[in-house]
């Protein structure tokens, strides 16, 4: 006959060494948020958000009414979950005395792309084979802009990036061009995609530049944004592309 006894001692025995594990598995996550934060503050200052602060908030799980077997996995009011014994969550302080909120309620879309497109840089790939950046150039331009076109193309080796972008510094790393264009026609208006290739790259980069009709020192600056985003590459003519990687569009 079981001894009743015996098996709630085995029980506690059980649940006390699982909360050992969950201990270190919150000193570990702690230590993990300090790093990701340190590192993701650099990222951000180099894509053109010096003032941003993103930190990892936890949360204790809050144990719901159980009676029997579950109450061993409650302690000091805690609840002890499949994946540990508290929730993460991202806080950003976009500017300085804003204070920390939650992500989703504070990003911008701009900000969201930027976030997102450093959390890839810092923390990996993922496993997502297709990452879509809108408005990632919202607020940026010259050398940030130039940044995260490079984070974007280091991105781009591991996944399909597509970015809609205004700027031709980062239109410029991507490995083919797409131009929307709105037309009136009949008296309605229509949207078309047209691939950019070739010459008419840099003439479409000329005029991302501000000038409906780029005029020669509009077609040197295009140029030399060309030449910085193909880096080793620079000799390499705008109709060459590497196989794959990324798609970027501007809108017309």
């Amino acid at each position: 006959m079981s001894d009743p006894g015996g098996l709630r001692r085995e029980l506690d025995e059980i649940a006390a060494r699982a909360w050992k594990v969950a201990d270190r598995l919150v000193e570990a996550r702690r230590d993990a948020a300090g790093r990701l934060a340190a590192e993701m503050r650099v990222e951000l200052g180099a894509l053109g958000m010096e003032d941003a602060r993103f930190t990892v908030e936890f949360a204790w799980l809050v144990p719901a009414p159980v009676r029997g077997v579950a109450e061993a996995l409650v302690r000091d009011g805690r609840a002890l979950g499949t994946d540990g014994p508290h929730q993460a969550e991202f806080f950003l302080e976009a500017n300085p005395g804003e204070g920390a909120r939650p992500l989703v309620r504070v990003a911008s879309g701009g900000e969201l792309s930027r976030l997102m497109l450093a959390l890839r840089n810092v923390t990996g790939s993922g496993s997502a084979p297709s990452l879509v950046f809108d408005e990632v150039d919202a607020g940026i331009g010259g050398a940030a802009a130039e940044i995260v076109g490079r984070r974007l193309r280091r991105l781009a080796a591991r996944h399909q990036v597509i970015c809609v972008t205004h700027l031709p510094q980062i239109a410029a790393f991507a490995d083919h061009h797409y131009a929307v264009q709105k037309q009136k026609s009949g008296g309605r208006t229509r949207t078309r995609v047209v691939a950019v290739e070739g010459a008419a790259r840099l003439q479409e980069l000329a005029r991302m530049l501000g000038d409906a009709s780029p005029g020669e020192g509009a077609r040197r600056h295009a140029a030399e944004i060309w030449k910085r985003a193909r880096g080793s590459a620079a000799g390499a003519s705008p109709g060459r592309s590497r196989p794959r990687t990324k798609a970027a569009r501007s809108r017309g």
